[in-house]
């Protein structure tokens, strides 16, 4: 949850207590047959104002929540679209599942020492098959590798 939902929602706390603090105070008003003039409307105009701020923060809440579904939907449905295109830039090259795996680790930003220990290989393996995936790619190291990738997305 981001910070304005958590300053609306504490704002909605303190208001609640607002409200139950002057509801109490005119019912007391109430019980003691003092429920008129000046201090008594102005305390019921009160109630009324933070009640409205309440279903008013309450109702942007809910908005934002569901802007955020939404943009997470539509952020999903671009990555979901960015891995279909590498993918098939991937299926291009014809790279190999193992050389797959490896670029993909490699655009996510995983050193080569990070790839051989995830993939229980060894560095000097991963750096063999990181130039044959140059190769294929007709590129000369990772950095014209992913910055191809980011040109593509770019332009």
């Amino acid at each position: 949850m981001n910070t304005n939902n958590t300053e609306r929602q504490i704002t909605i706390l303190t208001s609640m207590v607002v409200a139950v603090f002057f509801a109490y105070d005119i019912v007391g008003d109430f019980l003691e047959h003092s429920a008129k003039g000046l201090y008594f409307y102005t305390e019921v105009t009160i109630i009324l104002m933070v009640l409205a701020l309440v279903v008013f923060q309450f109702n942007k809440i809910l908005n934002v929540t569901k802007e955020v579904k939404e943009v997470n939907s539509k952020l999903l449905a671009v990555q979901t679209e960015l891995a279909n295109i590498i993918e098939a830039q991937f299926k291009d090259w014809r790279l190999s599942p193992a050389e797959r795996e490896i670029t993909w680790l490699m655009i996510k930003g995983f050193s080569f020492l990070e790839i051989s220990d995830i993939r229980t290989v060894s560095e000097k393996t991963i750096h063999q098959q990181s130039a044959s995936i140059y190769k294929k790619a007709n590129v000369h190291n990772r950095h014209e590798l992913i910055s191809g990738f980011i040109e593509d997305f770019i332009i």
